[in-house]
């Protein structure tokens, strides 16, 4: 399944310190602490209370990030086998009981019918393998996820954070732009890029 890691650990709030379990799986890159600590300062003020949808959740450490720093309730969403136990172990030792929800569904092969029910959040994570910005079939699947986000499972005024390798900026910049979003507030983290992003008609 995997290991509980000496360096990932949630980085700030109530659970801050927990060290968690990183599944085995070379597609599972968890977010470092200096990216979540950077990105939850800008997301801190507006997060308390908040629901929070985590996709591609892998061990889950985004959208129990959130959960640490005030957010009300997070539902995560991941269809690997070995990332769901890692994730469920991982909620497990944080420790928040009655605020999370799983989801075991892939978001490649139907992302509509995947997320079919799923409450509208205040804040989606879309972390997918940084491969699917290189591939057709998955781009595609991209596209209409974010479409899927802008349309049904934001709440106005909610946002996406999209997270992606450094070298598919533009293709990135691309969906972002044909989903419907407006201009996004970006933030380099060595190779992984952070796009914070709202619809552009909300």
């Amino acid at each position: 399944m995997g290991a509980r890691s000496s360096s990932l650990r949630i980085a700030g709030g109530s659970a801050c310190g927990t060290r968690l379990i990183v599944p085995r799986n070379p597609d599972v890159r968890p977010a470092t602490d200096r990216l979540r600590v950077s990105l939850f300062a800008t997301l801190a003020p507006a997060l308390a209370g908040k629901r929070v949808l985590d996709l591609f959740a892998g061990s889950g450490v985004l959208g129990l990030e959130a959960l640490s720093r005030g957010a009300a309730h997070a539902t995560f969403v991941d269809h690997d086998r070995a990332a769901l136990r890692a994730l469920r172990e991982n909620i497990a030792l944080v420790g928040f009981p009655g605020r999370t929800a799983v989801i075991e569904a892939d978001l490649l092969a139907d992302p509509g019918r995947a997320l079919e029910g799923t409450p509208a959040a205040d804040l989606t994570f879309i972390d997918p393998p940084f491969a699917w910005l290189e591939g057709p079939a998955q781009t595609a699947a991209l596209l209409r996820l974010l479409r899927r986000c802008a349309e049904r499972l934001l709440v106005p005024g909610g946002a996406v954070v999209f997270r992606y390798e450094d070298t598919a900026r533009t293709a990135a910049e691309r969906l972002l732009a044909e989903a419907g979003y407006g201009p996004s507030l970006v933030r380099s983290y060595g190779r992984s890029v952070v796009a914070i992003a709202r619809p552009a008609e909300r």
